[in-house]
């Protein structure tokens, strides 16, 4: 008995102070709706024509603004090996933004030793804020780089986690020597490398 009256009261207390933290005040409610009628009666009372031209110039001016940024967003995320497109990375669940992933969708044939040497030395400070890379080789292969080191995984591609599946080959972008090399991972059939030897 004892026990329930103090659960009903600390109940009770925690639904006073609720109210408290999260009840509105009725007077500053009041006020905004006071301040939002007048709003209303002073726009009413101005000329339509003036509303007219503004509406017309409007559009054109965002538009413009929004093509200049387009612009801006594909100079900065144009790399030798694609368009980086920064996409989120959410939760095992996928129900809350943990960060963000770097995603560029190319192709094996842009995959040469010069490139990913030009990647690793001009385009990698384009993704630092990434959690990793991905980059899609549109083979049902991919690369995967963590954290901007030139250490690159190659393997099969899982879409749907957006990672590599099978690791076949880690690659060495050695950027002060002009180098790439690759190891196979024990198993692997040769076929399936691209810098191993």
């Amino acid at each position: 008995m004892k026990k329930k009256r103090v659960w009903i009261l600390t109940s009770i207390f925690l639904l006073v102070v609720a109210s408290f933290i999260f009840g509105e005040d009725d007077s500053a409610t009041k006020e905004v709706a006071t301040k939002s009628s007048e709003t209303k009666e002073v726009e009413a009372t101005e000329p339509k024509e003036k509303e007219e031209k503004e509406v017309e110039e409007e559009p054109e001016t965002v538009v413009a603004e929004e093509e200049d940024k387009d612009k801006e967003k594909v100079s900065d995320t144009s790399t030798v090996l694609g368009q980086i497109q920064t996409r989120p990375l959410m939760n095992g669940a996928g129900t809350e933004r943990i960060g963000d992933y770097a995603f560029i969708a190319s192709d094996k044939g842009f995959v040469t030793e010069e490139n990913l040497i030009k990647f690793f030395k001009d385009d990698i400070s384009k993704v630092e804020d990434a959690n990793f890379l991905v980059v899609d080789l549109n083979d049902g292969s991919s690369l995967h780089i963590t954290g901007g080191m030139p250490l690159v995984t190659y393997g099969q591609f899982d879409k749907e986690d957006q990672s590599v599946s099978q690791q076949w080959e880690t690659i060495i972008v050695d950027v002060e020597n002009g180098t790439v090399t690759g190891t196979l991972h024990e198993g692997v059939a040769a076929e399936k490398a691209l810098f191993a030897q």
